[in-house]
């Protein structure tokens, strides 16, 4: 409370993105945490769908993807339930399917890139504040008055603490952009090898 009160009015606000942010952080860590390596489970859906295919194995295929918490069980699950389809129609399903799913892996990023590049600027704008409240104090001629201390301390304040909310959501930011963009690699990787192999 102390170093909000040093900070002035903009220091609340970079305090609610601050909040903001960490919401952002923790949901998507919570997120990505629930997905493994698809190599076992792509391995355990051609097993199941390996040979001949009857509707009861693809029904345990089908059971298989439901109980997995990935994009890419998504898509396998489409590719067994439309595989006496055409391979070139099943294609124009996944990747209707794959629209459908990217928006929900890459939720919540923009708005903490947004919040990175805000916080700093908020700073910036405490420190022109509190350097004008120090040119008032010095323009009436008091400069030994406490209130140019204040209006020093108040800039250094507000651009420390945007820069202290600023750099860990950057740093998270590219982090879940990469686990993002590895993730939609995985889903098209994966999905045209599970298609492959069922129109083999």
């Amino acid at each position: 409370m102390f170093f909000l009160a040093k900070g002035g009015v903009v220091m609340i606000a970079i305090l609610v993105v601050s909040i903001f942010a960490l919401m952002i952080i923790i949901e998507r860590l919570v997120y990505f945490s629930q997905f493994r390596s698809p190599d076992q489970f792509l391995l355990l859906a051609k097993n199941t769908m390996s040979g001949k295919v009857t509707q009861k194995r693809a029904l345990e295929a089908i059971t298989v993807c439901e109980k997995q918490k990935s994009p890419l069980a998504i898509l396998i699950k489409t590719i067994i339930r439309h595989r006496n389809e055409s391979k070139e129609f099943i294609e124009k399903q996944v990747v209707v399917d794959s629209q459908k799913i990217i928006p929900k892996i890459e939720k919540w990023l923009i708005p903490l890139n947004t919040v990175g590049s805000i916080a700093p600027l908020l700073g910036l704008l405490g420190t022109v504040i509190g350097m004008i409240k120090s040119f008032m104090v010095i323009a009436k001629g008091d400069i030994a008055n406490i209130s140019l201390a204040v209006g020093i301390s108040e800039a250094l304040y507000t651009t420390a603490f945007g820069l202290i909310v600023a750099i860990p959501c950057i740093v998270f930011y590219n982090f879940f952009s990469k686990k993002a963009d590895l993730i939609v690699n995985e889903m098209e990787i994966y999905s045209q090898e599970f298609l492959n192999f069922i129109k083999k």
